[in-house]
C-alpha cells in the first residue's frame, strides 16, 4: 500500500509532545516492520544496539523489512520515485526538495486546518458533518468559559497530543467543572470541552496511499488495563461508514499517510469524537494484518519485559516457545524502540485465541 520505494520517517514529535525525547526518538522503530526491500527507514543512533535482533526477528516473521538505514530523524532529501510516509507531515521534517511541491502544502495545510483538537468542532461544522459530533466548546486564552448548564457530564482535551501523559480528562460531573477549568486555563493554550455521550470507544483506521487512494484497515476497539488505555484489538463490527466521508475529505484535501477517527457507540448510535492525523497505536498492528491476511490482531503497545533480558534474549523466547508469527498467527514485537529506556516491547498477536495468548506471552517476556 506505502508504495516499492518509501521513506519512512515516524520521529514521534511529528504530532507528539513529551518530557520524555526516548519516547519520540523510540517510537519510530515500529515502521521497520511494514518497510520493504528497496524503502529507506529513518531511525535514532539510540537505538542502533536494538536493530540486529529487531530485524532477525521480523524476518523470522515471514516480514522483509529493509535495511537501508538513516541513522537521522531529522528531515533528509526524498529520492526519486519515493514516496513519503512520515509519521505525522511536519514541515520541519519533511524532505527539503519537496516541501514547497503542491501535494506537500496540501498535506501540512490539512494538518494545520484539522488536526488539533480546538479545530475539531469548527471543521466538522464547515464541512457539513457536526450533527455526527457531541456538542462541543473551544476554549481559548482569555475566554470566559460557559458550560451550558444541561452538559451535566463533559470531557476536557488538551489542543496538543502528549505521549506517556494524559491529554483528555473525564467524564467531569457539574461539582468538579470549575477546577478542572481553572487547571486547563492555567496552561494557557486552547482546549475543548465536548459533552459526555454514553457508549464504548472505537476507532477507525485508515492508510491514505501517496496517489490519494484511501484504503480503509479495521474498525479497532479499545483495551483498558487498570483503567489505561494500553492497546486495541480488532472489532468484530464494521463502524467504517460512519467515518468513511470524512476520511474522504481529509484525503481530498491532501492527506496521507496512517490516520484514524475515533468514536463512541451506544447501540445502534455512533458519535464522532475527534481526528488522530498521524500514526495511531494500531496502525502498524492493523496494517500488517492486513498483509497477513488474519482476521484480528490484538495489540499492547508497552509490554514489560524482566530486565535482565537483552532484546535478543526476549525475542529468542518468543521463537523458543512456539509463540513466534507463522502462519496460523502468533507474536509479532513491532515495537522494540523503547525496550532499553523503558523495558517494553509492543506486542501484536494475531490468530485465534489472541487475548489469551497475548496473557502467556506476557508471562513468558517477564519470568525471571
Amino acid at each position: 500500500m506505502k508504495g516499492a520505494r518509501a521513506l519512512l520517517n515516524g520521529y514521534l514529535g511529528q504530532g507528539f509532545q513529551s518530557d520524555n525525547p526516548e519516547r519520540m526518538k523510540g517510537g519510530g522503530t515500529q515502521y521497520l516492520a511494514i518497510s520493504t526491500n528497496g524503502d529507506r527507514i529513518q531511525l535514532d543512533p539510540s537505538v542502533r544496539s536494538l536493530f540486529r535482533p529487531a530485524i532477525a526477528h521480523l524476518r523470522r516473521c515471514g516480514l522483509n523489512p529493509t535495511t537501508n538505514v538513516v541513522w537521522n530523524q531529522g528531515a533528509v532529501p526524498m529520492l526519486r520515485r519515493e514516496t513519503y510516509v512520515p509519521c505525522m507531515f511536519e514541515r520541519a521534517y519533511a524532505p527539503p526538495n519537496v516541501r514547497e511541491l503542491d501535494w506537500a502544502r496540501d498535506w501540512q495545510m490539512v494538518i494545520e486546518a484539522a488536526s488539533m483538537k480546538s479545530e475539531f468542532p469548527g471543521v466538522m461544522k464547515d464541512w457539513g458533518f457536526s450533527g455526527l459530533i457531541p456538542r462541543s466548546l473551544v476554549c481559548r486564552p482569555g475566554d470566559t468559559v460557559d458550560i451550558p448548564q444541561d452538559m451535566d457530564s463533559v470531557w476536557f482535551k488538551r489542543t496538543v497530543e502528549t505521549t506517556g501523559g494524559i491529554n483528555v480528562e473525564g467524564p467531569v460531573g457539574r461539582a468538579d467543572l470549575d477546577a478542572t477549568v481553572r487547571r486547563f486555563q492555567r496552561r494557557d493554550e486552547a482546549f475543548q470541552v465536548q459533552e459526555h455521550v454514553p457508549g464504548d470507544d472505537y476507532s477507525n483506521q485508515y492508510f491514505a496511499e501517496f496517489d490519494g487512494t484511501l484504503r480503509f484497515l479495521a474498525t479497532t476497539e479499545q483495551v483498558v488495563i487498570n483503567g489505561h488505555h494500553a492497546g486495541n484489538e480488532t472489532s468484530s463490527d464494521n463502524w467504517g461508514p460512519l467515518t468513511h466521508a470524512i476520511a474522504q475529505k481529509l484525503v481530498a484535501l491532501g492527506l496521507r499517510g496512517f490516520f484514524g477517527i475515533d468514536f463512541r457507540v451506544n447501540g445502534l448510535t455512533g458519535r464522532v469524537t475527534e481526528f488522530n492525523l498521524r500514526v495511531n497505536g494500531s496502525s502498524v498492528p492493523e496494517y500488517l494484518r492486513v498483509q497477513f491476511g488474519f482476521d484480528k490482531v490484538f495489540l499492547i503497545r508497552e509490554t514489560q519485559v524482566n530486565p535482565r533480558l537483552s532484546l535478543t534474549q526476549a525475542l529468542d523466547r518468543l521463537k523458543n516457545t512456539g509463540h513466534e508469527l507463522d502462519s496460523t498467527g502468533g507474536a509479532v514485537a513491532y515495537l522494540w524502540g523503547w525496550f532499553k529506556t523503558g523495558r517494553t516491547l509492543g506486542i501484536a498477536i494475531y490468530g485465534d485465541d489472541a487475548r489469551a495468548r497475548y496473557d502467556e506471552v506476557s508471562r513468558i517476556l517477564l519470568a525471571a
